[in-house]
């Protein structure tokens, strides 16, 4: 889904820069260039993980670290590119992190203990995002009952004025992107960003059926303009549009969270 997605952002006005096809056939493959450098990564203070990630037209390296730190010794490392692939880099805690609680002094000796912390909200609690970092799915329940993830959804309408079609990040209700407790991660890519700063592509005019009574422009524009409206609360809980104008179907819209319900306020 993650793939479909990022093919069909190329037809529209996103951050996504051109390739080089030529430069790109003559790399070596993502798992050669891993299996070249992974070691000497891995052994960097903070690196957690070094993967293959992206998608099948964009395939990254990911290097998963503990600290700002260790992010910022990295990219002095590496720069922008290892092996011809874009290198994202972001901080994420090992799951499951310990830290030393000193206990009560009993006896001769003090005792430590050792405390699971609560979890830190990361992006990588959004399914969306896990599913392109290439991290192992997991399972959501609420209830008992197994809830569906955070999910790219291609969302095709008819109304008064037409057809249409977009697609959009549809977030769990836990989601802490969604929910507003997540601040946008540094050194973020263009997926990685597209997903926390906008979360929908600019709709499309489509004909659905064999014989399809078109309405006005005016018409359609509004129809688009009530549904990507209606699906924002999906998006980002609270967020509002500062741009929105109805003659252009979502192209330059703009959406903002009030201050006070902006992570940390």
């Amino acid at each position: 889904m993650v793939t479909v997605l990022a093919m069909a952002m190329l037809s529209f006005p996103c951050p996504v820069q051109d390739r080089q096809p030529e430069a790109q056939d003559r790399r070596p493959g993502a798992e050669e260039v891993l299996k070249k450098h992974r070691g000497d990564l891995e052994k960097m203070d903070g690196v957690v993980s070094v993967t293959a990630g992206g998608t099948e037209e964009d395939v990254r390296i990911v290097v998963r670290v503990s600290s700002k730190e260790a992010r910022e010794e990295v990219r002095k490392k590496l720069g922008e590119t290892l092996g011809g692939y874009k290198v994202f880099v972001y901080v994420a805690s090992r799951v499951g992190q310990t830290s030393s609680d000193p206990g009560r002094t009993t006896g001769p000796t003090r005792e430590r203990t050792q405390r699971v912390t609560e979890p830190t909200p990361s992006f990588e609690d959004c399914d969306i995002i896990r599913d392109y970092l290439k991290l192992k799915p997991v399972t959501r329940h609420e209830d008992g009952k197994t809830i569906p993830g955070c999910q790219l959804i291609h969302r095709q309408r008819i109304g008064g004025g037409g057809g249409h079609t977009f697609w959009f990040t549809r977030h769990r209700t836990d989601c802490p992107i969604r929910t507003n407790r997540l601040k946008e991660p540094e050194d973020m890519d263009e997926f990685v960003k597209w997903v926390f700063t906008q979360g929908f592509q600019p709709a499309q005019r489509r004909s659905f059926l064999l014989f399809e009574l078109k309405g006005s422009d005016k018409m359609w524009f509004e129809q688009v303009k009530q549904d990507l409206t209606a699906l924002l609360p999906y998006i980002r809980e609270g967020a509002v549009w500062v741009k929105a104008d109805e003659k252009k179907g979502g192209i330059g819209w703009k959406w903002e969270i009030p201050r006070s319900r902006e992570p940390g306020k």
